[in-house]
């Protein structure tokens, strides 16, 4: 946690994201890991990333509102657990001057509640689900995370993906699924995990014709001296 403070507080000097400020505003002690926060925020800022999609809401979304806020990206975020949809938007609803009017979209696992797109994403961070179950029409394959990017696969066609949790070997199988109906290669997909934690590790899956935001992960990786990159082979 001490080596992910030196993120939080790069997060606070480059984007004045405080940490502790949002902390108080949830109520709640846990945070997401610093060095993950700060990826995102630098992604969401480089100039070639013009929309980006989260699915699963929280602590991740008053950060990434503000940084889109400043930087005038678009952002759009779901959460299918309306209780954690509601207490968050009720957050944003308090900080406009952080955030503007930025509400996540709760969708219930209810396909209606999922606006579709013409434009194509640049980038997504996958945190939890469009949808947890299909009771409510949901497509049956397009539930849980993999789900998620199926289920918008021709807006993510084009998208830097990044899943978090890459540890969890069952849902990266699912992840392997997934790439390969969007005519990705799940070899180039890989770990990113600048201080070599068991939990919580972020699986990056890149476009087809590459995308220049990448050289930011090496980047971020190495900010501090004693962090750096670590890409794991997986376990197939």
């Amino acid at each position: 946690m001490q080596r992910s403070m030196e993120y939080i507080r790069a997060l606070y000097q480059e984007f004045g994201i405080d940490m502790g400020y949002l902390q108080q505003k949830i109520n709640y002690p846990g945070m997401i890991y610093g060095e993950a926060a700060y990826l995102l925020s630098r992604l969401i800022a480089h100039p070639d990333m013009r929309r980006f999609m989260e699915a699963g809401a929280g602590m991740s979304t008053l950060i990434y509102a503000q940084v889109a806020k400043q930087y005038n990206k678009f952002f759009v975020s779901f959460e299918d657990k309306e209780v954690w949809a509601d207490k968050y938007n009720e957050v944003l609803r308090s900080m406009p001057e952080l955030v503007g009017d930025f509400q996540i979209i709760r969708t219930e696992s209810d396909p209606n509640r999922c606006p579709k797109f013409t434009e194509k994403f640049d980038l997504a961070w996958i945190d939890g689900n469009l949808a947890w179950h299909p009771d409510k029409g949901f497509p049956h394959d397009c539930c849980h995370r993999p789900g998620s990017v199926r289920y918008y696969k021709e807006a993510l066609s084009d998208a830097l993906i990044i899943f978090d949790d890459g540890e969890d070997l069952n849902c990266r199988i699912n992840i392997d699924t997934v790439m390969r109906e969007m005519g990705r290669d799940p070899d180039s997909c890989f770990i990113w995990n600048p201080y070599d934690r068991m939990d919580r590790n972020q699986w990056i899956c890149p476009p087809p014709g590459g995308c220049s935001m990448l050289s930011v992960l090496d980047e971020v990786a190495n900010k501090f001296k004693t962090a750096g990159p670590v890409f794991l082979n997986m376990v197939r």
